[in-house]
């Protein structure tokens, strides 16, 4: 017996766009963030004791290192929630789908997105390879860096909640 599909549905502003956006990078591994950094700080320091203790200092592999470490640094910028805030804005000025209505129709086969006057989408739970629940809602991920962003305020009843959890444990999907 099918159930009744969930609704959401929601306005897709700047704010809904740069908070999915710093949800999505702050699932990014924080272990491994940091981990760059420590280890390549690490690897800075041994070859800078290398080199004077050989006494065979060369600026030109200092400078490569230096090069690396920089990029690690921006790299991290560049996730910054000001720094994310900033592209969203730019990116979403570009869109054809600003300051519409989305509405996302839920059941145990698909994911329906619609967007007034603009598109339509269908996609099979087959090709969510992960969920991620936050506090503001929900990331379906189609790969790494394509998600849906379903907030948890757009889903009527809120009752909808739980069932939306229990159609993602069905499917076995992560969601975290």
């Amino acid at each position: 017996m099918a159930t009744k599909a969930i609704r959401a549905s929601y306005l897709w502003t700047v704010d809904e766009m740069v908070v999915a956006q710093n949800h999505h990078l702050r699932g990014q591994s924080q272990k491994v963030r940091w981990l760059r950094f420590v280890a390549l700080g690490s690897m800075i320091f041994v070859l800078f004791m290398l080199l004077f203790r050989q006494g065979i200092f060369n600026w030109g592999i200092a400078a490569l290192v230096g090069l690396a470490y920089v990029g690690v640094l921006v790299n991290e910028l560049m996730r910054h929630p000001k720094v994310v805030e900033r592209s969203a804005r730019r990116l979403f000025a570009r869109h054809a789908d600003q300051n519409k209505r989305v509405t996302f129709v839920i059941d145990e086969t698909a994911v329906s997105a619609t967007t007034e006057d603009v598109d339509e989408s269908r996609t099979l739970w087959a090709n969510v390879q992960q969920v991620r629940e936050t506090d503001d809602g929900f990331l379906l991920y189609l790969n790494k860096q394509l998600f849906l962003w379903i907030p948890r305020k757009a889903i009527q009843p809120q009752s909808d909640v739980e069932r939306l959890r229990q159609i993602i444990a069905n499917r076995g999907l992560d969601n975290r």
